[in-house]
């Protein structure tokens, strides 16, 4: 049977209006270098709570080698309010225009107050073991990327969160983390879209090389 490799990803690996035409994101420059079959799952937003829903999916539906997985950002990045709390305020309209225009005005404060994540880094963890263990394929892992310095000038906290649910990810897929894949990306701003994470045109096709590299 051909080999053949399955890509799960967030917004990193999907194209962006203006900016990264489908053809460019990684994903398909990287379909384009081999000669075996990639399928992909690509979500906006995808953490990894909802990676543990596509765990029987990915048993019954797909026969798989290996596994590509980049996910996290979703996860730990700041924020101001919960899911909850998004969802019960953006049902009042007045209260929702005059609570984003007081977290906009001391954001800063705001997160490092609460410092509320999407998914708490033990949960986060107990997930990441869970889709490992429940899965008999080889997992690669990508790190979390860190993005241009002008992305974390949003939130001190940024990084230090990066930082910690990277760690989980080098824990569980020990030698199968990527830790160095995106060295040669850094923060240099020509890899990057104009919301200073996303990947630019560039930076997709600098991805796609190294992980050609690893697969």
């Amino acid at each position: 049977m051909k080999k053949s490799i399955l890509v799960i990803t967030d917004s990193l690996g999907l194209p962006r209006a203006g900016e990264v035409h489908i053809k460019n994101t990684w994903i398909e420059l990287l379909k384009d270098k081999v000669d075996f079959k990639i399928y992909d799952i690509c979500k906006y937003g995808l953490d990894s709570n909802e990676l543990l829903e596509l765990m029987p999916t990915i048993r019954e539906c797909y026969d798989i080698e290996k596994i590509v997985l980049q996910i996290g950002i979703v996860d730990c990045y700041p924020r101001a309010l919960t899911r909850n709390e998004l969802k019960v305020i953006s049902r009042i309209p007045f209260v929702s225009s005059f609570l984003k225009f007081i977290i906009q005005k001391n954001r800063e404060q705001i997160l490092n107050l609460r410092n509320i994540q999407y998914t708490a880094l033990e949960q986060f963890k107990s997930n990441l073991i869970d889709f490992k263990g429940s899965l008999d394929v080889e997992i690669l892992s990508i790190p979390i990327l860190h993005g241009t310095k002008s992305y974390n000038l949003k939130s001190k906290l940024i990084q230090t969160n990066i930082c910690s649910y990277n760690s989980v990810l080098s824990d569980i897929f020990l030698e199968n983390f990527l830790s160095s894949i995106f060295n040669d990306v850094g923060d240099k701003i020509e890899y990057y879209s104009d919301d200073g994470y996303h990947l630019s045109e560039l930076g997709n096709k600098k991805v796609a090389e190294i992980i050609f590299d690893h697969i």
